[in-house]
């Protein structure tokens, strides 16, 4: 049978590996990150990753003005067939029907910002079912799933000027209810103990503002120091989920490697306690490094 990866990379921009069950997750080779749209930038780029692109060269453009057709980097990566045609659009862009990817605020303000309208295509207040609910960036979800302390919506607006929750008889994960509080900007119930711990509990990000960095943090044995101090359970690194506000948690990620190990490469997998103890066990120092021990 054929890999996915034969195709076009399997729309990743650098490695592509497979799940065990098949699936494509894409990777970065060296001192690299992976965004949104599987694409890999050098982890001290001057590029913003939310809203720049950065060129194979290095240059930062405009990331809206990617696969418009228009070469705006110098070495046309911008247009490279391999990206447009199996990229993702980031988090905060939607995608147009010709390829280009635009901020959600810009769909249906009565301006083509698309190129081919298709910003503007679906627009009158039925686009919803009548069964569903409009996020604030304009895609549905079932009316059920407003105000259920479950976030549906991808900027949690389904979940934001709720009724305060009484979180007082909430029962989670064998906690007792009166440790419970409610977030303040969305409908959730956190444990006092997950604010700052790098987690997004809230669904917005609330509980993880202000809070104080400790950058030559040590974290107890079996958890995972994110580069922001807060220390994560190992169990949740590689899981697909971003525990660490910035995602490291799931950088350096490797399918060949069992769940509770790290990859060092491709060919090298260690037991992930062995993560930040002191001794050099990757051989190049990676379970080491600034990058992974913060």
């Amino acid at each position: 049978e054929l890999s996915p990866c034969r195709h076009m990379n399997g729309g990743c921009g650098d490695l592509c590996l497979l799940t065990a069950h098949g699936r494509v997750n894409c990777s970065c080779r060296g001192e690299r990150v992976l965004l949104d749209d599987n694409r890999c930038v050098s982890e001290n780029s001057s590029c913003n990753i939310y809203t720049e692109f950065e060129c194979g060269n290095g240059e930062c453009i405009d990331y809206q003005l990617t696969c418009d057709g228009v070469a705006h980097c110098k070495d046309k990566s911008d247009e490279k067939m391999q990206y447009c045609d199996n990229r993702t659009c980031r988090r905060g862009f939607r995608p147009c029907y010709n390829q280009r990817c635009v901020a959600s605020g810009r769909f249906c303000d009565g301006i083509d910002d698309c190129g081919d309208n298709s910003d503007e295509a679906f627009c009158s207040n039925t686009t919803c079912g009548s069964s569903e609910i409009s996020c604030k960036d304009g895609s549905c979800v079932p009316m059920s799933a407003w105000c259920n302390q479950v976030i549906d919506c991808a900027d949690a607006s389904d979940e934001k000027n709720c009724n305060h929750t009484d979180c007082s008889h909430f029962y989670k994960l064998g906690v007792k209810e009166k440790d419970f509080i409610s977030c303040n900007s969305t409908s959730l119930c956190i444990h006092l103990s997950w604010i700052c711990d790098g987690a997004n509990d809230c669904g917005d990000y609330a509980d993880e503002t202000n809070c104080q960095v400790s950058h030559g943090q040590k974290c107890e044995e079996g958890h995972f120091a994110c580069p922001s101090g807060n220390c994560i359970s190992s169990v949740w690194l590689c899981d697909g989920q971003k525990d660490c506000e910035d995602g490291a948690d799931e950088f350096q990620c490797d399918s060949s490697c069992l769940w509770n190990q790290f990859a060092c490469s491709k060919n090298k997998c260690i037991a992930k306690q062995w993560l930040c103890d002191g001794e050099n066990d990757c051989e190049d120092g990676l379970d080491e490094s600034v990058q992974i021990c913060g």
